[in-house]
């Protein structure tokens, strides 16, 4: 079963959350989304390192079924730069503040490859029992370093609901980009105090953003009414989707022939029995009144078995302009 239910029509978003916040920080972008109807999914990354988070987000998105938008706040851009490289689902990025690496960078790099962060002068350690360390920014500093376009009272309490990030996972080296291979919008405030503007459109340029809105005055939480803009106008830019419905009839002791389907296949048998055999072995033996499902390019064959004619509705969701079968294994 979905984390999520997917939509027909639109992508799920999938919100990853950086190093000192946690998910409810993206509270008002996901009510704009779930009125547009968007489904979303606001994951609770980690924070353990690069590859930990990563793998995490890649198991996660494993379970969403459909189109994904993948969007990412500061350290949340490295892990779905990780953690959506080679998901075919995976169609847009939104970088929101966030850091893009190439293959080798670690965020510390990234952070100090230009002048203009001030994160390190705010921060304070717990140390671990394992030997490690976690890292939160200073609450008396969370506001100006963090959130300086938050009100106040808004910032006090992200300072306060931040989770930390261990140490080591600045340090550690990403893997091949997802941004090579998807597109990507970014967005990013002026004033970032975390990730230097200058940065920003450095990682912007080289990941060919298709998009890139520099929010003047924002911080590094950037603007949220500008970052549901930025993830909906990635979203709106997916190939559409059509659901078409077929009615298909067999005569008694006719094979349908062998195709395939570039989506999923919902079907009904109205009259008749059909066998149903797949490439995969599986095959069945459908009545009137019996359900199926055919999952994406899976190779299939439908037989009337009699005495009447069959008949199959089948429902297909299908890009547009795509063909709504393939003859053929």
């Amino acid at each position: 079963m979905s984390i999520t239910e997917p939509s027909a029509t639109k992508p799920t978003v999938v919100l990853v959350h950086g190093a000192f916040a946690e998910s409810s920080s993206w509270s008002g972008v996901i009510t704009g989304l779930l009125n547009e109807g968007y489904p979303a999914v606001a994951v609770a990354n980690p924070l353990r390192g690069v590859t930990f988070d990563s793998d995490y987000l890649r198991d996660t998105l494993a379970d969403i079924t459909g189109d994904i938008v993948l969007v990412g706040h500061s350290y949340g851009g490295t892990v779905i730069s990780g953690g959506g490289a080679g998901n075919p689902n995976v169609k847009a990025l939104v970088f929101v503040g966030a850091f893009a690496p190439e293959a080798g960078e670690t965020p510390g790099e990234l952070a100090a490859k230009l002048p203009g962060s001030s994160l390190g002068d705010t921060l304070t350690q717990v140390k671990l029992a394992d030997g490690g360390v976690d890292l939160y920014i200073r609450q008396d500093q969370y506001h100006a370093q963090f959130a300086a376009d938050s009100p106040a009272a808004v910032a006090d309490v992200m300072g306060v609901t931040q989770r930390p990030i261990r140490e080591s996972a600045f340090g550690e080296a990403s893997g091949e980009p997802a941004w090579k291979t998807v597109p990507s919008w970014f967005l990013f405030g002026a004033l970032d105090k975390n990730i230097p503007a200058a940065t920003h459109r450095f990682m912007a340029e080289r990941a060919g953003s298709r998009k890139t809105v520099e929010l003047a005055g924002g911080s590094h939480t950037v603007g949220i009414p500008e970052a549901a803009k930025v993830i909906q106008h990635a979203a709106s830019s997916i190939p559409g989707r059509d659901i078409v419905q077929v009615l298909t009839e067999i005569p008694v002791d006719v094979s349908s022939g062998w195709h395939h389907h570039p989506g999923e296949e919902v079907g009904y048998i109205v009259a008749g029995r059909v066998r149903m055999e797949r490439e995969d072995g599986e095959t069945q033996t459908l009545n009137a009144g019996d359900g199926f499902l055919i999952p994406p390019g899976v190779p299939h064959n439908a037989t009337d078995l009699g005495p009447a004619t069959g008949q199959m509705l089948s429902t297909y969701i299908v890009e547009s302009g795509r063909p709504v079968a393939t003859l053929g294994r």
